[in-house]
């Protein structure tokens, strides 16, 4: 490739900045010699903006500049759709462009065949049911096609969980028209996949920033942006992705975290301050001392001073109280004030204050995104509560300065045979922008938009601790022995020694399963999902082969018909939006009062045989301790009604040592008075770490089980 370069075989050379500025590389070898420097035209950056917003993870954006001392008359041009100023003053700094002689071309970035609307998340984001409207309802073979989509994610786990959310709404034969599409796949396979969405094989991709820019279909009818951890660059960026193709509309939807909408700050806000207020009520009680000593005012009222000293926050509350851990800092904004331009002063310096140096710039490392009150993003979210927009459109002109550009009049020199000027480049006219302007254009995708569902998933049972007896041991090694079956079948030789069977299911998967099947819970192809989080293709391809393997070690029907297994009453289920039968839960059909419990040891109502106020088992335990003494338990002399003390020795009980002391019934009606001194003596002979008590003959008897 050197040579060939060097040869001048090629008129362009495409290279990402990794590659370009690598010192052991042959690029830095090539600059060095005249015949390649004199055939150079320029350094073109396409998408320039990643010079600056990509520079934090991929270090190597930060070292370009060197090739300007390098090749000093080598022409530098910069081509994005999002370079608002400072980006443009971050990307002219690394490149070293010269004020002097750096000419800016402003287009319009402005997308008004794009039509914008912002959704709250109406669901647990985890469930990602918030996606259902991409495919209508009852589709098969048959059916229409729904429009091609893309959904953007900032991870790859989330964007593979989405897939296999939307699958699970089509029948088998259709599983396939939904795929993911990030960075860990081969060329190959996304040069496929691309071309699937290309044809229409494919109806909608669930992707990350791997598909971002450079990839250009005509035809993308919906684009949905995950969550907010994003800047308003990128954003605009993975919108762009919709509508290439001429006279056509989209639809680009944001779909945000209910924390971030003003009408929850200010809830929030309202329930920090009843909180400080009775947290502050509690002080003063508990400062004033017991009611019979507090101050009283003339009124006959207590003196209490419902204010906070001025070093309190929030965070010294109780938090107990709290119901919005995750919610913003609800800052109120006054956008009554602000007029276009301090607003747009405001988001750039937010831009330029959040750029500072890493210590380790080439750390693959992505930074965190947040949203901040009044920046550009939080203004898009709540522009219809914001004084001054009421418009999402116009939050985008704001912060790209298109409203700054008189008017795109390019498409008049495009073609300057006809006075319209260029049809292809004319602007073209539209009759929806947003849904605050238009919000009708939008109730086909979103019908039930008014109703807010607060339904839960399913969460994990609460195991409690315990210890593995023979049977779960065998449990486990007959689910290990499986797995590593199973992984070689699915994964192959290599992979399983290279990583082990744990890339098909890790062991706390594992070992979860061991846990749910000792308490008796009732294990299912839904139920494993929801208990331990493995993964729906390998639930669904692999699911019925693990239960057949762990068969011998489930409960029985009779078991499960209770809901419940011996040595289980400890272990708790968190409710259910949904019934549930066997050991996960009860039918919600004839769910009335509560049963009074009986105990299985003296029949009484009440409480259950581990309570340790039964009197059966109280009863029991005296027996059982009784007859493991050495010695009698009383030694009372005769002819005397002194009391008496004898030591005797304990052996130690089953029961745990940690347990408190209890004690045990009198077996006769004494006058004298009652007492007890315990001592532990580790080198008691004959009994090795024994505990000894002096009991008085009264008959009142402890022991320390």
């Amino acid at each position: 490739m050197k040579q060939s370069i060097e040869n001048g075989n090629y008129n362009v050379v495409v290279v990402n900045p990794e590659v370009l500025m690598n010192n052991k590389g042959d690029f830095d070898k090539l600059w060095k010699k005249p015949t390649v420097a004199a055939r150079l035209l320029h350094f073109i950056f396409d998408e320039g903006h990643c010079v600056k917003e990509w520079a934090t993870f991929r270090g190597q954006y930060n070292d370009v500049g060197i090739l300007r001392h390098l090749l000093p008359d080598v022409p530098v041009y910069v081509a994005s759709a999002t370079l608002p100023p400072p980006i443009l003053d971050k990307v002219s700094c690394t490149l070293e462009l010269r004020p002097g002689n750096t000419e800016i071309i402003h287009q319009s970035n402005d997308r008004p065949n794009i039509h914008l609307t912002v959704r709250p998340l109406r669901h647990a984001a985890k469930t990602f049911e918030d996606l259902a409207f991409l495919l209508p309802p009852n589709l098969n073979e048959a059916s229409t096609a729904p429009p091609k989509f893309l959904v953007f994610f900032d991870n790859i786990k989330e964007a593979e969980a989405a897939t296999e959310y939307l699958r699970s709404k089509l029948p088998s034969v259709l599983k396939d028209k939904i795929k993911w599409f990030h960075s860990i796949m081969t060329p190959e396979y996304r040069d496929e996949e691309f071309e699937d969405l290309r044809n229409g094989t494919t109806w909608g991709l669930c992707v990350t920033d791997a598909f971002g820019m450079g990839l250009d279909l005509p035809d993308i009818d919906i684009v949905v942006q995950w969550k907010t951890k994003i800047t308003l660059c990128s954003l605009w960026q993975r919108f762009g992705r919709a509508a290439r193709g001429v006279d056509r509309t989209a639809i680009a939807i944001l779909l945000v975290e209910g924390k971030h909408l003003d009408e929850k700050r200010a809830q929030a806000a309202q329930r920090a301050e009843k909180r400080k207020l009775t947290a502050a009520k509690r002080k003063a009680q508990k400062q004033a001392g017991p009611p019979s000593k507090r101050s009283v005012s003339s009124s006959g009222a207590p003196a209490v001073t419902n204010t906070l000293p001025p070093h309190a926050s929030d965070h010294e509350l109780d938090s107990s109280e709290s119901e919005d851990e995750d919610v913003d800092n609800p800052r109120s904004v006054d956008c009554s004030s602000i007029d276009r331009e301090r607003r747009r002063i405001g988001y750039h310096a937010q831009d330029r204050d959040s750029d500072t140096p890493r210590a380790f710039p080439s750390q693959a490392i992505k930074p965190k995104q947040v949203v901040v009150v009044g920046g550009p993003i939080d203004d898009l979210i709540n522009a219809g509560t914001r004084e001054g927009l009421g418009c999402r459109r116009k939050v985008i002109e704001i912060y790209f300065e298109n409203d700054k550009i008189a008017g795109n009049t390019d498409h008049l020199l495009c073609d300057t045979s006809v006075s319209t000027g260029c049809l292809r480049c004319s602007p073209k006219p539209t009759t929806v922008c947003c849904d605050l302007c238009t919000p009708n254009a939008f109730i086909h995708l979103f019908p039930s938009s008014d109703t807010i569902t607060k339904s839960r998933t399913a969460q994990k049972s609460r195991i409690p601790p315990y210890t593995m007896d023979s049977k779960d041991m065998q449990c486990r090694d007959a689910l290990d022995h499986w797995r590593g079956k199973a992984a070689l079948e699915l994964l192959g030789e290599f992979i399983v020694e290279e990583y082990g069977d744990i890339a098909f299911m890790s062991d706390e998967i594992l070992q979860r399963i061991v846990d749910c099947i000792h308490f008796g819970k009732t294990l299912t192809l839904d139920t494993l999902k929801k208990e331990t989080g493995w993964r729906n293709n390998l639930i669904q391809q692999y699911g019925q082969s693990l239960l057949d393997a762990v068969r011998d070690y489930l409960p029985s029907p009779s078991q499960t018909a209770t809901g419940s297994v011996s040595g289980s009453s400890a272990l708790e289920v968190v409710p259910q939006t949904h019934d549930t039968v066997g050991g996960l839960g009860v039918s919600s059909a004839g769910r009335g009062k509560r049963k009074t419990g009986t105990c299985s040891m003296c029949g009484q109502t009440g409480h259950n045989k581990s309570n340790r106020n039964c009197p059966a088992r109280q009863r029991a335990q005296t027996t059982a301790i009784r007859a493991d003494m050495q010695t009698p338990l009383l030694s009372e002399p005769s002819g005397s009604n002194s009391p008496s003390v004898s030591t005797i020795p304990f052996r130690h009980s089953p029961l745990s040592l940690n347990s408190p002391v209890s004690r045990l019934p009198s077996p006769s009606p004494s006058t004298h008075t009652s007492g007890i001194r315990f001592h532990h003596s580790p080198l008691s002979a004959g009994y090795p770490n024994t505990t000894h008590a002096n009991i008085f003959e009264n008959g009142s008897e402890y022991y320390t089980p």
